[in-house]
């Protein structure tokens, strides 16, 4: 057995689909406080909901993390020999591009149907009265094919959105870092040396990467005043700093078991205070307050610190947080939750035009499970197809 091999044996990480768990069940929280209208609960005891409601997007951040950390147990192994480019590809092709083009077609398809619609945007206890009316007339009607052509391209995130398929950005970021990440594995398995030679210089390029990033941000914010903050140049550390704390695993779980002990609720408490921190700067946005620049970069590191920090915690063996996040019943909302944050996203629409003739708290639950229901539904009749031919045809 290889060196790679012996220090990084292909695992499966329970808790790590209790976290994806969480991560769409935060956006899908956020999402209804944005289009169902929850002014009822705009009362001072509703306040901590409706704040982390607020900062949901931020399950967006701990999908990055999770798939920078999983994405580089796959590839690191190779960094012993060959890396196959190749094969990642298409076995990447095989996961990804089923559900995202199924979701595409079916996004064009609602963003016609429902053109002459009216969609408010609550926003709830934040309340901003903007219309998604607005957004839809700022996108040229009829759709053009080089719109069309973004989608399929990838290149949405820099482009103004098709209202349905709004949520995709993402899923764009995460197939930019797919194509370019197998190719710094390449470059480094080039160089002469041995696995722990190209180790170093794989966390060197890591880290530079983010500090890049970061530098990146700061000259878009105080030099440019403007910031897109779904760029792949602005969000790609995210991440980075999921490979990272991949390929530093081992050394984590060498450290002696007190430090670990002490060490593990540690960072568990220090992710949960920079939530917090989020949280009071949600706040200040919402009232209009004034953000400084330091506190609008120093947010986009705390985004991405606080989950690899709970991610940290449950590596070091912080028994009470790897037993919650293994629960069977998160386990199973995480391993579908790829084709949940697909659909979650269209079937706000039908739901939202009902809200004049249901009442809004049997509506939200009803949405909420017809999007966890629809990801199981992907995940059975289209990812796990091609997952199957990808075992047969990339194995």
């Amino acid at each position: 057995m290889s060196n790679a091999s012996t220090l990084y044996p292909r695992r499966y990480y329970p808790y790590l689909d209790g976290f994806r768990a969480v991560s769409i069940l935060w956006v899908i929280l956020h999402h209804v406080q944005v289009f169902f209208d929850l002014r009822f609960m705009s009362t001072p005891e509703w306040l901590p909901l409706m704040l982390a409601a607020k900062i949901g997007q931020r399950g967006v951040d701990m999908f990055f993390v999770i798939s920078g950390f999983l994405i580089t147990g796959l590839l690191i192994s190779d960094l012993d020999g060959k890396v196959r480019v190749k094969r990642f590809y298409l076995r990447r092709i095989f996961k990804i591009i089923p559900s995202y083009l199924t979701i595409v077609m079916a996004g064009l398809l609602l963003a016609f149907l429902i053109r002459d619609q009216t969609f408010t945007h609550f926003g709830n206890f934040f309340v901003r009265g903007d219309s998604i009316r607005y957004h839809l007339q700022t996108i040229p009607q009829p759709v053009s094919p080089e719109i069309i052509g973004r989608y399929f391209c990838f290149l949405q995130n820099y482009h103004e959105h098709l209202i349905t398929l709004a949520h995709t950005w993402s899923i764009a970021i995460e197939e930019h870092f797919y194509l370019a990440y197998p190719l710094i594995f390449a470059g480094i398995a080039r160089v002469a040396g041995g696995f722990t030679a190209r180790r170093r210089r794989l966390v060197l390029i890591l880290i530079g990467l983010i500090l890049l990033t970061i530098g990146y941000r700061y000259v878009c914010v105080t030099q440019f005043l403007s910031l897109n903050s779904e760029s792949t140049f602005v969000r790609i550390d995210a991440l980075m700093l999921g490979c990272l704390l991949r390929v530093a695993e081992p050394s984590a779980q060498r450290l002696p078991p007190r430090l670990a002990r002490w060490l593990a609720p540690l960072c568990l408490l220090t992710g949960l205070l920079i939530y917090g921190w989020l949280c009071g700067l949600a706040l200040r946005l919402a009232s209009m307050e004034t953000v400084t620049a330091g506190q609008v970069l120093w947010r986009y590191v705390a985004i991405y610190a606080a989950p690899a920090l709970l991610i940290l915690a449950g590596m070091l063996n912080f028994r009470p947080l790897v037993a919650l996040m293994s629960q069977p019943a998160l386990i199973a909302v995480g391993k579908h939750s790829y084709g949940t944050y697909l659909w979650h996203y269209l079937l706000i629409f039908p739901f939202a035009l009902l809200q004049d003739r249901l009442p809004v708290i049997p509506l939200v639950g009803l949405y909420v499970a017809a999007s966890l229901l629809a990801g199981y539904l992907s995940t059975i009749l289209i990812e796990r197809p091609f997952l199957d031919m990808r075992r047969k045809y990339c194995p």
